[in-house]
């Protein structure tokens, strides 16, 4: 949807250039490819657009000069657009009786706004730094968000809004740097419009600024910028609209200084990003190896293929996550345990990582004799207790702590000297959180219940 937008208003201009007419063909296929993405926010944007393009050719009619000009388009733009908020807002309460769509999808692009806006808060001058999001997003969930995790296992990787995403990246200073560029594109492309003589370089501005509005609406219901197809066409049309606009009449830049320095710089940052970019796709065939192994019930070849993965990309907690899952299926519940631990480093609130380090935990306690000391339990029930501080209503949490508050009870009971009343506790624990796991959603319904048996069997037994 975000990429189709903007071939949307590419196609538009070219169909307006002579020896470009066929372009025009493109643009009904482009509009039926979007019909089908039902991205809501590009159609928010192309009829931004419309809206401007309308505004900005009455404008210049009236001859108004630049300065004016692009005030009073602005202004004649918010105008019009609170204008057909408030009588769309109107029109959908009187249908459904509220005044905002409310659908799944939209409503945790709501709470995610919420928890994005509480990160930038804690975090507003500096930010938490670039894709940080995905660790930290985590511990700002709302009840909402919780609930669509443990049911469908599906968590926001973005904020789904691009001015969110670049205060929580970069800090509210990145966030005004951000809007600076879009704004500054958006004037710019207005000024050629309203200022220029020739009509190529007038509709070429237009085009861009239209461009640049487009982008900033969709990016608050999406990830225009993060996504490279749309992000990329962004920034190569920044780059066009900068080298036309330098040499247009209008242009009132200088001589530049430290042209030299600046690209000298971006060279280096672009052949890092590349080796970055090449290092992260060899982790990623490596990645895609040790699926293929596990496929084919090969544990310890994919856990080799996925340790591959770990050491070209160290900073990524999902290969040795992978490898500890090979490790754990071949029967290595150590080397699962040492794995799920480096994964842990990097993300120390990856969900699955901790669930799997709390099984493992319980599997390795179980191999230590009755008579052991139920501090053996201790880590499976410590992991588990995190996952439910980050998400309440994982089934699988309080499927692994009624097993170690079952597994203590039968442990205790070897030992003569512990109390009865901690026992039945214990029992009475494991009961109970074998029940909320069945209401959570667990799919080992009959498992559980067997458990449950099990447990109320102890709690019966002296």
């Amino acid at each position: 949807g975000n990429v189709l937008t903007l071939a949307i208003l590419c196609a538009v201009f070219l169909a307006f250039q002579r020896g470009h007419r066929w372009v025009a063909l493109l643009v009904p296929l482009f509009v039926a490819h979007l019909a089908l993405t039902q991205h809501r926010a590009s159609w928010m944007g192309l009829g931004a657009s419309v809206v401007f393009v309308a505004i900005a050719w009455r404008v210049r009619a009236k001859g108004a000069s630049i300065t004016s000009g692009i005030r009073f388009s602005i202004a004649a733009f918010v105008l019009v657009t609170v204008v057909l908020g408030a009588a769309g807002v109107t029109a959908l309460a009187a249908r459904s009786g509220r005044g905002a769509p409310l659908d799944s999808s939209l409503l945790l692009r709501y709470n995610s706004f919420y928890g994005a806006s509480r990160m930038i808060a804690d975090h507003p001058f500096l930010g938490i730094g670039p894709d940080n999001y995905r660790i930290l997003n985590v511990q700002y969930w709302t009840p909402y968000e919780q609930e669509h995790f443990a049911r469908d296992r599906m968590q926001n990787e973005h904020p789904h809004n691009e001015f969110l995403a670049a205060a929580i990246s970069a800090g509210i200073p990145g966030l005004l740097l951000y809007v600076l560029i879009l704004a500054r594109g958006f004037t710019a492309g207005l000024a050629m419009y309203l200022g220029e003589s020739e009509k190529a370089l007038r509709r070429f501005g237009l085009a861009c600024a239209a461009f640049f509005l487009v982008f900033a609406v969709d990016g608050t219901m999406g990830f225009n910028l993060y996504a490279p197809a749309s992000g990329g066409l962004m920034f190569l049309v920044l780059g066009l609209h900068d080298g036309v606009h330098a040499g247009s009449r209008i242009s009132r830049r200088g001589p530049s200084r430290g042209l030299q320095i600046a690209i000298a710089g971006s060279v280096v940052i672009a052949g890092t990003g590349a080796a970055l970019a090449a290092t992260v796709f060899a982790s990623q065939i490596y990645l895609a190896r040790g699926h293929s192994a596990m496929y084919w019930k090969s544990h310890r070849a994919a856990a080799e293929q996925f340790d591959r993965a770990s050491r070209l990309t160290p900073w990524d907690w999902m290969p040795t996550y992978y490898a500890a899952r090979a490790r754990a299926a071949a029967g290595d519940l150590r080397g699962a345990l040492n794995s799920l631990t480096v994964s842990l480093r990097c993300n120390p609130r990856y969900i699955p990582s901790l669930l799997d380090a709390a099984v493992v935990e319980f599997d390795m306690a179980t191999t230590e004799p009755p008579t052991a000391s139920p501090d053996v339990l201790d880590a499976a029930r410590a992991y588990s207790i995190e996952v439910q501080k980050l998400c309440p209503q994982m089934p699988e949490a309080e499927d692994v702590l009624g097993r170690v508050a079952l597994l203590e009870a039968e442990r205790r009971r070897a030992n003569p000297g512990d109390s009865p009343a901690i026992r039945r506790r214990l029992a009475q624990e494991a009961i109970d959180r074998f029940a909320r796991a069945i209401a959570y959603g667990a799919v080992n319904v009959p498992e559980l219940a067997a458990l449950q048996d099990k447990a109320r069997e102890s709690l019966s037994t002296p």
